[in-house]
């Protein structure tokens, strides 16, 4: 409406910028003329919007940094509103998370851990067997136990 009134752009032109049809952009000047101050008023959303999304993003990089695990949408809804005082809605939230901060979620598939079934019963026996046969006299041994790889996820 800004660019209609005072710059003079055509409502075709400014229909294409925004992806809207030239009789929503003609309605919405018939409504700036009707109300001197929607200007203002569109303003002032903007900024509270604006004021609101600072403040969710200093929140939410003051949880990663003492190390917070943001588990869900609701989890942070919840903190915000508790520690701050901040209501905001899921989808907003997730659209500053995602769009803002560059923060996504990503769905963690678990795989089933075959640590006891009968083949790697037997395997852990065998090695078992071959390593008391060793001579371990002045020498460290190191175990590392990989088990838990199937169930991490390496994000």
């Amino acid at each position: 409406m800004y660019k209609y009134v005072i710059k003079n752009v055509a409502a075709a032109n400014l229909a294409k910028e925004y992806r809207i049809t030239p009789q929503y952009v003609s309605l919405l000047v018939k409504k700036a003329n009707k109300n001197p101050k929607m200007f203002e008023e569109l303003e002032d959303i903007e900024e509270n919007e604006n004021a609101l999304k600072d403040s969710v993003k200093a929140a939410i990089t003051e949880y990663c940094k003492a190390g917070a695990f943001l588990s869900s949408i609701n989890d942070i809804q919840a903190r915000l509103h508790t520690d701050h005082g901040i209501d905001i809605k899921g989808w907003k939230l997730l659209h500053i998370l995602h769009k803002d901060i560059g923060m996504k979620y990503k769905r963690v598939s678990h795989t089933s851990w075959q640590g006891n079934s009968p083949r790697n019963l037997i395997l852990r026996q065998q090695f078992a067997l071959n390593f008391l046969k060793l001579d371990l006299n002045k020498k460290t041994v190191i175990n590392c136990d990989e088990s838990w790889i199937g169930m991490t996820d390496f994000r």
